[in-house]
């Protein structure tokens, strides 16, 4: 078993100097703010988060399935209840964030946490979840040795104090990785850490104008298995390490999806 490791937050060297210069020349002309005003490219945009997202959730939807249910609002017949409202919550929880443009904090990842959760049920008992709460039983992570701390007091400790040192970062991608990395590893919520922890770093590089997170969706699959590995590679790390390989692999599809949806529109 891997414990939880109160050093590992502390990690804010999270690119090299050639990460950040090869980041600068992949980002240039496509801001935050150039594709908020540019409503096709956003709106292809957010399609690819949210599809690519609700999928490494769990979602079973199909690239057909969540255009329709995002366009009628209408969930599929040929899936369960909870596919539609992954999807749902997610797109909802995106907008939010592109439409209010909230200062990341502990508070702004505890509505984004409401959004996300809203009409789930725990899991075999009929009550819903609470969002924007902490935790009252322990965690674990599937596949992982990594034993997230279940200490309430540590867990809320720790949790300020990851975006006390969030504001000390300035390289935009940098923060955004960071608040990823560490709420997914704190593991603050019952359910959803991982997908907070998406639109947190969605929202970093929105409040840096840096670019607007998505994935190409005709590759979400992919995406979801590299993803998984890399979270596990982080997860079973006793420092603050991540598999570089399959992190930076995605930033860069990522980025080349942007590239691609600016030229076309």
């Amino acid at each position: 078993m891997i414990s939880y490791n109160t050093h590992a937050i502390e990690n804010v060297e999270i690119l090299t100097d050639l990460q950040e210069e090869l980041f600068s020349e992949a980002t240039q002309g496509i801001t935050a703010n150039e594709a908020l005003l540019h409503k096709p490219l956003l709106k292809k945009l957010l399609f690819g988060f949210v599809h690519t997202s609700a999928k490494i959730t769990g979602s079973g939807y199909s690239l057909y399935d969540t255009e329709k249910l995002l366009e009628t609002n209408r969930p599929s017949g040929d899936h369960a209840l909870i596919d539609a409202l992954i999807v749902r919550n997610t797109n909802d929880a995106v907008r939010f964030c592109v439409k209010e443009r909230p200062k990341i904090s502990a508070e702004t990842i505890k509505q984004i946490h409401q959004i996300l959760v809203n009409g789930l049920l725990l899991q075999d008992i009929p009550c819903y979840i609470f969002g924007g709460k902490i935790r009252e039983q322990g965690a674990f992570v599937t596949g992982s040795d990594y034993q997230p701390t279940n200490d309430l007091w540590l867990l809320e400790s720790e949790f300020k104090r990851v975006f006390s040192i969030y504001a000390t970062i300035k390289h935009p991608l940098a923060k955004a990785i960071y608040i990823h990395d560490n709420l997914s590893y704190l593991r603050y919520f019952s359910v959803c850490n991982r997908t907070a922890a998406r639109l947190a770093a969605f929202l970093a590089l929105l409040e840096e104008n840096a670019f607007i997170l998505s994935f190409a969706p005709m590759y979400s699959d992919t995406i979801r298995k590299q993803y998984h590995a890399a979270a596990l590679s982080y997860y079973d790390k006793k420092q603050s390490q991540r598999d570089e390989r399959s992190v930076c692999r995605t930033d860069t599809v990522c980025i080349s999806h942007c590239q691609e949806l600016l030229s076309r529109c």
